[in-house]
């Protein structure tokens, strides 16, 4: 049985938490006036059914990017994980090769899968100085780079200093 040695939340950002607010909002007012507009014109528009499935794609996007979402980070004698409402992410302490605080990110950070902003930052991006990496982040600040034997993950735990305080004695006793 694995114990946990260090697990906090991932807590949205002002600018993640306002890009949240303000894409939902339109998503919801969105939906609302296609799938409202099925029904107040349904007399001079026959063929309206094809508005209400229109009218639900948003909000089904909308819930699977909350699904997907980073929630908390989670440190074990055995692994680093990242939990989400449908699966979790699990990082063997055996792959990390090192971890390091980064304050931001330096240069151009490109999303090539993923969402940017909206319930956090998550998915695969490249940047010049990293190369390709996956993201688990609600902040755009005090990120924690694990170089693993494939593919770098950034987190951002709540307390990052705390974090890699707790993950280094377990990367070298390997």
């Amino acid at each position: 049985m694995a114990v946990t040695l260090y697990s906090a939340p991932l807590t949205m950002d002002a600018f993640n938490r306002a890009v949240t607010i303000a894409v939902t909002a339109l998503v919801f007012l969105t939906s609302l006036a296609v799938g409202g507009s099925a029904f107040l014109f349904e007399s001079e528009f026959p063929m309206h059914w094809p508005l209400i499935p229109c009218a639900l794609i948003g909000p089904v996007i909308l819930v699977i990017c909350l699904l997907y979402a980073p929630r908390a980070v989670v440190l074990t004698d055995k692994a680093v994980l990242v939990q989400r409402y449908v699966s979790e992410v699990r990082i063997e302490l055996s792959s990390i090769r090192n971890a390091e605080a980064l304050a931001r990110f330096s240069g151009v950070t490109l999303r090539k899968w993923g969402v940017g902003g909206f319930f956090g930052n998550y998915g695969d991006f490249w940047n010049r100085e990293i190369g390709s990496f996956a993201l688990y982040a609600t902040r755009n600040s005090d990120l924690v780079l694990l170089r693993t034997e494939g593919k770098p993950v950034i987190l951002t735990p709540a307390d990052s200093e705390a974090f890699l305080q707790a993950l280094r004695p377990l990367l070298q006793r390997d």
